[in-house]
């Protein structure tokens, strides 16, 4: 996880979590603690794909989605979630973020009605 400031500027980055080779538990609960902690505004988030693979798992989307509602709860922007693999895939770049932003946005407004 990369921790930035409302700047975005890097405060911090740091390993939460490590896996075996096909499973990975990564909680947004102690992402947004350590986000806290560190007094962040944003996050980037990354993990490897040890099969080389740069397709997001529907595991990586749910994360993802989780995170992102996390966040906006916490007033934490999610600019992106990263796979490195024989490669990298940005979920930025990809227009996925925007699709998880949106249906965040929905998600949290409609708690909110």
């Amino acid at each position: 996880v990369i921790y930035l400031d409302s700047s975005l500027a890097i405060i911090e980055s740091e390993v939460v979590a490590e896996g075996t080779v096909n499973v990975n538990s990564v909680y947004p609960r102690e992402i947004i603690k350590k986000a806290l902690a560190h007094n962040a505004s944003a996050l980037i988030v990354a993990h490897n794909h040890p099969s080389g693979s740069l397709k997001p798992s529907a595991q990586d989307k749910q994360l993802t989605r989780s995170l992102c509602l996390a966040c906006s709860m916490m007033q934490i922007r999610l600019l992106d979630h990263l796979i490195i693999g024989d490669g990298h895939y940005s979920f930025a770049d990809n227009g996925l973020m925007t699709e998880i932003a949106a249906w965040c946005s929905s998600v949290s407004q409609a708690d909110l009605s």
